[in-house]
């Protein structure tokens, strides 16, 4: 399985596993909805350097016209302009980075386990990404691309199981350099899920970084391994990880 058809997955939690779905078209989803002039889309201004974890959540959002959508976002990083807060995302609606207003933001999903957050704030600020210089916040920076590789790995067999989540969490602790807030790392890990063009970045960005790598092929491996149960689709991974990193 190559990370092509990995990509389009959503986990949603049940019992003590988490089940992949695929992402079709939402059909409640207003095509016909555009952001307006006061948020700038960074669609062409977008770098690497995003400090957060490739969140991905559902969200009903609000633009100045009074129109409603529901998009799927994948969180790239916060914007602090004057008193507002904003943040950029990738938008699976609208194939491109956008930059929303939390403000206008009415509700979050939570994609891992359903759960419907109305404060947009309490859920950043849950998974431990809302203020950019938090030691979460720096450490989930550090392992971003690693989190982008690990994360289809832990999935790549159709169930992430809690094994596989307590690796990718270690994995986070043994590379950060302060205390971190375990729950805090664990949500937003819990909550990742599999991109393809996330996955392809960071193996591109990886190759030249030998430390990094030893790193990411050391927590592939104990995520194989953390069910107990080795998957063909797995070891294909694993296989094309490899090869990628060189």
């Amino acid at each position: 399985m190559g990370l092509d058809l990995l990509i389009g997955f959503r986990v949603e939690q049940a019992d003590d596993a988490v089940r992949l779905h695929w992402i079709g078209n939402h059909t409640d989803v207003d095509y016909t909805d555009d952001l307006t002039a006061d948020v700038e889309d960074h669609a062409s201004s977008h770098n690497d350097e995003d400090y957060t974890a490739p969140l991905v959540f559902d969200m009903r959002y609000l633009n100045a016209k009074g129109e409603t959508s529901d998009r799927r976002v994948r969180l790239s990083r916060i914007l602090y302009q004057d008193t507002a807060v904003n943040f950029q995302a990738w938008c699976y609606m609208r194939n491109r980075y956008r930059t929303f207003k939390l403000g206008n933001v009415k509700e979050i999903i939570d994609v891992a386990t359903g759960e419907i957050f109305d404060d947009p704030h309490a859920y950043f600020a849950e998974c431990g990404v809302f203020e950019g210089q938090s030691p979460e916040a720096r450490a989930l920076a550090v392992c971003k691309d690693d989190l982008a590789i690990l994360s289809l790995m832990a999935t790549c067999d159709g169930n992430v199981h809690p094994a596989e989540i307590d690796e990718i969490v270690k994995h986070v602790f043994s590379r950060a350099d302060e205390e971190l807030d375990e729950a805090k790392i664990r949500c937003v890990v819990s909550q990742i899920a599999p991109d393809r063009n996330a996955a392809q970045s960071a193996l591109k960005k990886l190759r030249g970084r030998d430390e990094a790598k030893r790193y990411v092929l050391r927590s592939m491996r104990r995520v194989m391994d953390a069910d107990r149960l080795l998957n063909e689709s797995e070891i294909l991974l694993a296989s094309e990880i490899i090869s990628a990193l060189g």
